[in-house]
């Protein structure tokens, strides 16, 4: 499919056809069982604003497959997509998350973001203090496992 003008959720920014809103949750849950379980996720840039939609699947009880025990977001932001409104009008998500954001992200305006935030762009930040960030939100999780 190409992007159209009505499958864009802001102008000129083409992020989500309609017809993935009746395959994503199946293709998601699919993979979660046939290469899980999962202790977290992962997204960057829309895969986080997917792995936010996630949560909220996992926080209203929707999909019992998913049972993250953590989630990290990189460059993430909250879909205009008028489909996605139920994802952000259920109840507060719990799952313990680590948000990346930078300073200088040309891609996501700043005000659809909000922790560690670093001084560059859209990418995942890796300079050794950003890892060490990275490292003790996971340890939190490691221990919990042992």
């Amino acid at each position: 499919d190409s992007f159209k003008t009505d499958n864009v959720c802001y102008p000129s920014k083409p992020c989500w056809l309609p017809r993935w809103d009746s395959t994503w949750p199946r293709y998601v849950k699919t993979a979660v069982k046939d290469l899980g379980p999962f202790d977290g996720i992962l997204g960057f840039s829309q895969g986080a604003a997917l792995v936010a939609m996630l949560c909220a699947l996992q926080e209203q009880k929707l999909e019992p497959a998913f049972n993250f025990h953590f989630a990290i977001l990189v460059a993430g932001f909250h879909s205009c997509c008028s489909q996605h409104r139920c994802f952000y009008e259920g109840p507060a998500i719990t799952v313990p998350s680590l948000h990346v954001f930078g300073q200088d992200d040309r891609v996501i305006p700043e005000e659809m973001t909000q922790i560690l935030i670093h001084p560059g762009g859209h990418f995942v930040p890796a300079a050794s203090s950003h890892r060490q960030t990275y490292q003790d939100f996971l340890k939190k999780f490691h221990a919990e496992s042992v």
